[in-house]
């Protein structure tokens, strides 16, 4: 996995929600209604973006994800988990 962390400071070219509290909820890669109310209805495959909004932590329980383009993370997310 390689990460190439962006830390944007002015004339960012990304959406963000305004609201200074969000309160995260725990949502699964593997739970199919995770995906439900994104724009594909599915998780994201090879070469596609995932954007990981501020409600979410998104938890990678899966064994191996598909080559993404691009994440954007304005929420959380946990890599593995022992549950």
């Amino acid at each position: 996995m390689r990460f190439n962390g962006i830390y944007c400071i002015y004339h960012c070219n990304v959406e963000q929600d305004e609201e200074d509290d969000v309160e995260q909820v725990d949502m699964y890669w593997s739970d199919a209604s995770t995906w439900e109310d994104t724009d594909a209805g599915r998780p994201p495959t090879n070469g596609e973006d995932l954007v990981i909004p501020r409600s979410w932590n998104l938890i990678l329980d899966i064994e191996q994800t598909p080559i993404l383009a691009k994440v954007t993370v304005f929420g959380g997310i946990t890599f593995g988990t022992d549950s």
